[in-house]
């Protein structure tokens, strides 16, 4: 596996020597999802009816599992209907976005059940996108003293960034092999020009197509970094905005009455109302695992599953506990 950077050594001078922190994984479920959906040939499951979605999700939880080892995973979904926090302050966010295939649709409903049958607890909030439950968990792992992964390809999770936070980006390499990247905050500096905290400002400057967030006009990354890096912040960059020439500038002006709204859509929530015992799996059996496993044809995975019933995070689909592990952050397995 090939990362960006390392984390930097975190505090451990409360930490007892032989109780190394907490690594707590998140994944967003629902990014993985469409990842198969997208990008998976379609496959069948024992029935005749195509599985891309769940089978692709599981084998990249195993992936996950061949490179990463944590304490316990967190899996999150978007709810249908998205974010009614983000509707309510935009009616047009993710208007853009065509209907879903049926098909696909009726795969995702099914995949909460089956990651519960597995044993997984699958966080799924009405009216919550998957971003602010990542960015709300994460935060509260983190204040506890653990150490945060979150997977996800999103930019916009750039923003919750911190010493005991990082992200872990599925992509691909020029070889077209499959890799994580790692985010830190200085890889999210080298990466995009701005720090974690002004992420939420650079996406506001040139808004997000993809969710049909407004931006500057003839603002992209290039000069959303630029004036960033010479104003710091948002706020600072709008009191500054007739000092801006040229029609970049003048764009900019036009925009002033909206772009605290855009700002509130770019921001992840932290504050969602969850509690930590929440988030906590429940226990499969290795004969639902086996049934689901062959029902998926998935013998591949289910051969490395273990043979009594355990929590998710023990030995289902991670890491063995007892492995070494470095106490300065997230690392691949050697």
């Amino acid at each position: 596996m090939s990362t960006i950077d390392q984390h930097a050594p975190h505090d451990q001078s409360g930490l007892d020597a032989e109780q190394p922190p907490r690594r707590v994984l998140l994944v967003d479920i629902s990014a993985f999802a469409h990842a198969a959906w997208h990008g998976d040939y379609p496959t069948m499951d024992s029935k005749g009816e195509c599985c891309r979605v769940i089978r692709g999700v599981v084998k990249r939880l195993h992936e996950l599992r061949e490179q990463f080892e944590w304490d316990l995973l967190v899996s999150v979904m978007d709810p249908e209907g998205g974010s009614l926090y983000r509707l309510g302050l935009y009616p047009d966010y993710k208007a853009n976005r065509p209907e879903s295939d049926p098909d696909f649709t009726r795969q995702k409903r099914a995949l909460y059940g089956q990651l519960k049958a597995l044993g997984l607890n699958p966080i799924l909030k009405a009216g919550i996108e998957a971003d602010d439950l990542l960015g709300t968990i994460a935060v509260k792992e983190a204040a506890a003293g653990s150490i945060v992964g979150v997977v996800s390809p999103d930019k916009d999770i750039l923003q919750i960034v911190s010493d005991n936070i990082s992200i872990i980006r599925p992509t691909r390499d020029a070889n077209k092999n499959k890799i994580f990247e790692h985010y830190v905050p200085q890889a999210v500096f080298e990466r995009l020009g701005v720090w974690p905290e002004q992420v939420a400002d650079w996406l506001a400057l040139q808004g997000d197509t993809s969710d049909n967030i407004p931006g500057v006009d003839k603002v992209g990354p290039t000069y959303a970094t630029q004036w960033l890096q010479l104003h710091g912040t948002l706020e600072n960059v709008m009191a500054n905005a007739h000092t801006i020439k040229g029609v970049r500038g003048k764009n900019l002006v036009e925009m002033l009455p909206m772009m605290p709204t855009i700002r509130l859509l770019t921001t992840i929530l932290l504050d969602v109302e969850i509690e930590r015992h929440e988030w906590s799996n429940g226990k499969a059996s290795y004969a639902e695992a086996s049934r689901i496993a062959n029902h998926l044809m998935l013998s591949d995975i289910h051969s490395d599953w273990s043979s009594e019933s355990s929590e998710w995070g023990v030995e289902i689909l991670s890491a063995p506990t007892a492995a070494p592990r470095s106490r300065s952050g997230w690392g691949a397995k050697m």
